[in-house]
């Protein structure tokens, strides 16, 4: 993965001189205790699984404090600063752990509410928001209900029976078990929902022929000699209608 810079990784602006603590002392910044961590998501005492908190900070003096990040605000920083490509590929990921969010551009509420949560890990985690990006695409599993199962219809059993049954009439001159009947229309149902399938995956697809060239195909295929035989006699009563006819 390419190295993503961290825009919150630089040196800290020093405050102006107070003249007043010379005399009175530190004066409160009016900001909350740098104690309170509620900003962080994590209790007061809370410590990270690395053993330290995640978000380094260059200090004037060259050394290193670490504090938490906070998760909405540096969400914002750190989205705005980063490359487009690497940007969308982030959100992309992002979005396979929740299926109510869609990607945006980065400064949308649901961009940063999404990467709010990978710095709410790192928090936790006690790494650095890259690595902690890393492994919460590796820990948090992917939705499993990103897309609604298709709904399929499929054609009504009494139909399909009284299709079959005509056939098997029209082509053996009988009726079929109802066996028979209840196994053409398991396999018609199963065809629909294999197309409606297909269907609801995109693209281009072949549908299922209709149920009587289906059940005239099934038909001749189980009752192949039965079927010839019924329509030779057929023609032969056809043949010999037409010599009474003739001689009449």
């Amino acid at each position: 993965m390419t190295e993503i810079p961290d825009p919150l990784k630089k040196n800290t602006v020093t405050p102006p001189f107070n003249p007043a603590e010379a005399t009175g002392g530190k004066i409160p910044s009016g900001t909350a205790s740098s104690t309170s961590t509620s900003y962080a998501g994590v209790p007061q005492d809370f410590v990270p699984q690395s053993g330290k908190q995640p978000k380094a900070i260059k200090n004037p003096d060259g050394t290193t404090s670490y504090t938490y990040y906070n998760p909405t605000l540096d969400a914002n920083v750190i989205l705005q600063s980063m490359n487009p490509e690497i940007l969308n590929g982030i959100l992309k990921e992002l979005a396979k752990k929740n299926p109510n969010y869609k990607p945006g551009n980065g400064r949308s509420d649901s961009d940063i509410n999404a990467f709010s949560d990978v710095l709410l890990f790192a928090n936790v985690a006690g790494l650095p928001w890259d690595q902690a990006y890393r492994q919460y695409l590796k820990t948090v599993p992917n939705s499993m209900s990103t897309k609604k199962a298709p709904s399929i219809r499929i054609t009504s059993p009494d139909d399909l029976r009284v299709v079959f049954k005509k056939t098997a009439e029209d082509l053996l001159g009988r009726q079929v078990s109802g066996m028979e009947a209840d196994q053409f229309i398991k396999t018609y149902n199963q065809m629909e929902v294999a197309t409606g399938m297909k269907q609801d995956a995109g693209g281009t697809y072949t549908a299922e022929a209709s149920p009587g060239t289906i059940a005239e195909k099934r038909i001749k295929k189980q009752f192949g000699q039965e079927a010839q035989a019924f329509k030779a006699s057929g023609f032969a009563s056809i043949m010999d209608n037409m010599i009474k006819d003739l001689g009449a």
